[in-house]
This record gives structure tokens, sequence and C-alpha cells, in this order.
């Protein structure tokens, strides 16, 4: 049983370890866009201007700090779900994954027990 434990533990932390840097980047490099749209009056000062005014944003604007956790999140989930894939092997092939608890076995006829909807993220085409 600790085992088990520990190897869900560490499939877990795995799995939020791999997206987790590149969803924080891709974050800081939207909403830097999203600030200039926002607030043009400091672009084209130079990179060291654009960052403390970020970070500026960041600190005082409860709305850009909403903002930027909500567009993590969804960097998060999509990276999870779509983009972090093998979709070489037959791209339209079991897109959003499996949903459900069972998946059937359609050689045997059986059903078996998946985590993959708890997960929320499949693996490529099992053929």
């Amino acid at each position: 049983m600790k085992t088990i434990i520990g190897k869900i533990t560490i499939d877990i932390l795995t799995s939020i370890y791999q997206p987790f840097w590149f969803a924080i980047l891709l974050s800081i490099m939207t909403m830097f866009f999203y600030l200039y749209v926002k607030c043009p009056e400091g672009a084209g000062k130079g990179w060291k201007a654009a960052i403390r005014t970020w970070i500026v944003h960041f600190k005082r604007d409860r709305e850009f700090r909403k903002k930027y956790i909500l567009f993590f999140y969804i960097t998060m989930v999509l990276f999870k779900t779509l983009i972090n894939r093998d979709m070489w092997m037959n791209p339209l092939c079991d897109v959003w994954g499996v949903w459900g608890i069972y998946r059937y076995n359609t050689v045997t006829g059986q059903r078996i027990l998946t985590s993959e909807c708890i997960e929320n993220f499949s693996c490529s085409c099992r053929i």
C-alpha cells in the first residue's frame, strides 16, 4: 500500500511539475501584451521599464493578478489536456481522452477501470 501511494504521489507531482514553468512563462508573456494594450503609456521605454511596470501592476492591481491567475490556470489545463499529447499516431483519435470511469476492451469485451477521467489527461490511442 505504501508503494502504491508513493507511486501515485510521484505521478501527481511529475504531472504538475512538467507544465508548471511553461505556464508561468506563457502567462507572464501574455500579461505583458495585455498590460500594454490596457496601459500603452509605458510602452517603448525599454525592457527594464517594461518589467518594472509589470511588477508594479502585479503588486497593486487586484484585477491584473486575477487575470494572471486565470490565464495561468487555463494554460495548465490546456497543457495537460491538449498541448502535451502524443499526436503523431492519429491526431483525431481520442482527442479529449476518456471521461468515464471504465474503458472497454473491444478484443475481450471486458470493462477496465481507469483513472484518466480523474487525471484529466489521456495517452495516445491504444489498439
